[in-house]
Formats: C-alpha cells, structure tokens, sequence
C-alpha cells in the first residue's frame, strides 16, 4: 500500500465505517420485513393509477392513462387518443416504468420504487444531520427515522412520497453547502442555485403542488449572501426552465393550467363540490382556469372551512408521522439557536417549508401521507437537540449508551409489533379482483364503473370511465367518444350518496327490477295491491312515485333498459354487471 493510501487509511474511522454500514444493513432489513408483513397488493386508489400510468411507458404508450375522469375528459377536449395523463406528476410513474422494463408489470415493482426511495431518504437524513452537526446526530436520526412505523407505512406505501422527501432531504443539502460557502468566503458558488432550481423542479414533476415549496426556497436565496440577487435569479431561471417544458405540456392539455387537473382540486371536497362528485361531473361552469382564481372569493366560508379543516387534519394525521417519541425534541430544537450557521439556516427554512407543506396539503386535498416530507428535518434536528440534553447531564458513557438504545426501542415499538406479531396477510382473490382481471373477456372498449383505477390497472386494454352523475354527463361522455354500453358495480357503490341512482341500483333488487322491465314492475305492484285489498288509486299513486323518481333522479334515463348480465363462473355476490338490452 502506497504512503498516501495509508494515511487516508488511517484516517478514516473504520469503527464508524462498520456500525454505519450495519445500521443501515438493518434499516434495510427492517424495511423488507416491515413490507412482508404489512403489505397485501395495491388498495388505494392513487396507488393502482400510478400502476396503470407506469404499464402505458413501459409498453411504449406515453405517459397516457386508461382511468377517465369525465371532469378530465373535457379538459382533454382536443387530445387524441389515448388520453394524455394530467392527473399525477411524471416522475414517479417513469421510474415504476424502468422497473417494469426489466421485472414486467405487477403490484411488487410500484411497491418496491416507493421502498428505494424511502431507504435513500434514510441515507439522505444521515448525511443531513452529519453535514449540519455530527456522525452520531447523523446516524441517529436516521434510524429513528427508519424504524418509525408511519415511515414504513408510507415506504411501502407504492406512493410518490418517498420520492419526494427524498428530493427535500437533497435540497436541504444544498441549502446547508450553499451557506457554508456564503459564511466562509463570503460567496456562493453558483452550482448550489442551479441545483437547488433543478430539484424543485424535480418535486414539481413528482407531485404539481409541491411547487409551493420553491416559496421559502426563493425567499432563502434572495437574503442569504453578499450576492443574494444573483443566487435568487439564477435559482428563479434555473426552477422556471427546468419546470417549463412539464408546466406547458400541462397548460396545452388543460386550458391553462400548469399544475394539470390538480389546479381544480381547490374546489375539491368542500361543501360546494365534495372530491369524488366534483371529477364524476361534466360541468361546463366549473371547467374553465379562471374558476380556480375566483372560486376562493366566490365560495369565501366553504374554501375558508376546506383550508382550516385540511390543515388542521393534516398536522393532527402527520404527527405521528414525526416520531411520538422525538416530537418534543424536535419542536422545542425549532426554538434553540445551534451554535451551526447552516444548521440555523435550514431550521429557518423548516419554519416556511412546513406552513407551505400543510398550506399544499389543504388547499390540493393532498394524502397525509404527504407530511413524510419534513419527517426526515424533524428526525434531524430533534436529534440533535437530544443529544445537546444527553450531553448536558454528563453521564456515564455507558448510562448514555442506554438511554439512546432506550429511545431507540420505544421508537422501534410500534413497528416490532407489526412485524413480530401482526395479523398475516391472506391471498385470497375477492369477487372484485377476478371478475376485473377478465373483465377483458366481456368483449368491450369501454367500461363505467365505480372503481375505475382497479379497472384500468386489470384489465389491461379496456378504458375505464368513473361513473358520472347525471344523464347530462353520460351524454356528452357519449358524445366524445365514451359510449356507457356496460356498467359494473361492486361495493364501492355504498360510499356514494344515498340518494345516487347507483347507490340504489347497487343496494335495492326493486330498483334493478324496474331498471330493467319498469312496465313489469309497475304491473306486480298493481297485482300485489289487488291481494292485498288496495284500490287502484293506491297502484296508481305508487306509479306515479316510480315516474316521478326517474324524471328527477340523476341517471335514470341513461340506464333504462339494462340488464344484469349471465357471467357465468365469473358471476359473484359483490359485483353487478349490466348491459344494455341491445348488448
């Protein structure tokens, strides 16, 4: 071994090298078993989108997508077919893709994109907390983190958020090396402005409301530094052209906006427009881009109440998310001024990242699942401030050796007892899944039904269409191109509104009967009141209630004349298929 060799060598502190490196053998481990055990195939919807989205790449169809929204259908009014995605940012599903490529498509390969990105954000929150304090801070908000059983939770999650909080953990980095260099020499080396840019774009391209957080990014770079305004423009240039080419591919397909349908999600799920009856809709008042801006000052108290709701919900959800154990640590860090200038300069940043984030969460009616996000800097800083405490009491090295294993255990708790002592998984095929899987079998192009992610995801050819909400929205599906010829209904049906032709169809044989022959049923009922002693005014009253019913209820005309289709070995309890007579 050469001279210089040796004295790298011997420079380097192997014990730290091994207990590192075990640690994160471990993590890994932790993860892979939290995964065995907990997960049992994509259930959630945002989930099995993605997957779908992930198969059109892969096989060469573009980032398009068979899951139709009818809100989306309009937007996409003067797109060719197949209809482009608008709903989802790019990148996630592009790496689902690459995995794809090489294993083939299945549930396991979205899954495990979400675990790597998530195992990077533990390696991402190690060199944070090295990079701004020390090893041990390093280490150990790390494995708190990835021990954490709402972590692992999300990192099995199949979601884009992994990604995404692998991305902050980068650019909080960057923001710490940038303010480094600014108070050692009294400058700032352009690459750190330059990346910083990039990789908003990269959280933009994940999901489109994180954009927001280039907010506190800016406002950093623009006071940070004796060439703060020239770090802000190169910052500003870089995020705008990297975002550019997304954002007007998204404006192109959308009227405008360049946060894709996600722009709409403002109105979403207040007392105006509840989140699934808001995209089931076609609805010419509320597609244009202006509704976005004006709908806040139209709609003051239902947006006002969307915005506290959301945001109260999002911190109480989040929490956990955090770490019950660190929390106290962590919040109280965010009031201590460390004796680390980029250590501060990040805690500044974490007071507008996560006001921004709870903000994004709100006001987009994002998945909790979000606030992983800033876990990593709560794990960081809360971990920091233990150990100032730790340090403070001048124990024994090794009565402080046992209350870090200590913390480490309660923090470990929840997640050991899911992977010791959690219920195994089952594999049972429900009814829904196997008549899905062949739904191709029914010979169709298009299919409504009330679970159309699942649809698009099994089928594999067929585009599946939400059930829209009215005869209106059926006919102008119709008329681009979406003919409603079979339905498929299964117990996602008993979520809707009671009052929903769908919701009835689902729960009451009555209605199925009438949907089907109504002069038959009318005729039994008139029979029924004849046993029974009842006068003709009473069969014709209940007539009249049958009429009247179709004339107001929302689908009614659209759907006379179905019938439940023979499935013959595919036939279930759970799932009701109907066709038309012609069909």
């Amino acid at each position: 071994m050469s001279t210089k060799m040796q004295q790298i060598s011997e420079r380097i502190l192997w014990p730290r090298v091994f207990a590192t490196v075990g640690i994160f053998v471990a993590l890994g481990v932790v993860l892979s078993l939290y995964y065995v055990q907990a997960f049992s195939g994509l259930t959630q919807r945002d989930q099995i989108d993605i997957a779908q989205i992930a198969r059109s790449v892969s096989s060469g169809g573009g980032f398009t997508t068979h899951f139709i929204r009818p809100f989306n259908v309009e937007l996409l009014k003067n797109a060719t077919s197949p209809l482009p995605e608008v709903n989802h940012g790019p990148l996630y599903p592009y790496a689902v893709a690459a995995v794809f490529k090489f294993m083939g498509p299945s549930e396991q390969a979205v899954v495990w994109v979400s675990m790597i990105f998530m195992f990077l954000t533990f390696a991402g929150t190690y060199l944070l907390g090295k990079m701004l304090f020390d090893w041990r801070t390093g280490i150990f908000a790390a494995a708190n983190l990835g021990v954490g059983a709402a972590v692992l939770r999300v990192g099995i999650g199949a979601s884009e958020w992994p990604m995404a909080a692998f991305w902050l953990v980068l650019l909080m980095m960057t923001v710490a090396a940038h303010h480094r260099r600014c108070m050692n020499d009294s400058g700032a080396r352009i690459a750190f402005p330059i990346f910083a840019g990039v990789l908003i774009a990269a959280l933009y391209m994940t999901n489109h409301a994180l954009m927001i957080l280039g907010i506190p990014i800016a406002v950093y770079f623009a006071v940070t530094g004796d060439k703060h305004w020239r770090d802000f423009a190169v910052f500003a240039v870089v995020a705008v052209i990297a975002c550019g080419p997304w954002a007007y591919r998204n404006a192109v397909h959308t009227g405008g906006s360049i946060l894709g349908a996600n722009a709409w999600d403002v109105m979403v799920d207040t007392k105006i427009f509840p989140g699934d009856t808001f995209y089931r809709g076609v609805n010419d008042s509320v597609r244009g881009i202006a509704r976005v801006v004006l709908y806040p000052m139209e709609q003051f108290s239902s947006f006002s109440e969307k915005l506290m709701d959301g945001t109260s919900d999002a911190v109480a959800e989040g929490i956990p998310m955090l770490g019950l154990i660190m929390l106290p640590f962590a919040v109280v860090s965010m009031l201590y001024r460390f004796k680390s200038p980029a250590a501060n300069a990040v805690r500044g940043l974490f007071y507008g990242i996560v006001p921004a984030l709870c903000f994004a969460i709100a006001l987009f009616s994002l998945n909790r699942d979000a606030f992983v996000l800033v876990a990593p800097l709560a794990a960081v800083f809360g971990g920091a401030y233990f150990f100032l405490l730790l340090d403070a009491k001048k124990l024994h090295p090794v009565f402080q050796r046992g209350v870090i294993i200590a913390v480490m255990l309660l923090a470990f708790w929840p997640s050991l007892t899911m992977i010791v002592w959690g219920s195994h998984k089952t594999e049972d095929v429900d009814d829904v899944t196997r008549l899905l899987t062949h739904s191709d079998t029914l010979g169709i192009e298009c299919l409504y039904t009330d679970v159309p992610w699942s649809a698009a995801w099994m089928s594999r050819s067929m585009v599946a269409v939400w059930l829209p909400r009215s005869d209106n929205d059926i006919s102008e599906m119709d008329v681009e191109g979406f003919p409603m010829n079979v339905v498929i209904l299964t117990p996602e049906c008993r979520r809707l509104d009671i009052n929903e032709t769908w919701y009835k169809l689902y729960t009451m044989k009555l209605e199925r009967q009438y949907i089907e022959n109504p002069d038959e049923v009318l005729e039994r009922i008139r029979a029924y009141g004849e046993e029974l002693g009842r006068n003709s005014d009473d069969a014709d009253m209940m007539k009249r209630f049958f009429r009247q019913n179709q004339r107001n209820a929302n689908v009614y005309n659209s759907i006379m004349g179905f019938k439940q289709a023979d499935l013959g070995l595919l036939a279930t309890d759970q799932v009701q298929v109907y066709q038309r007579s012609d069909e």
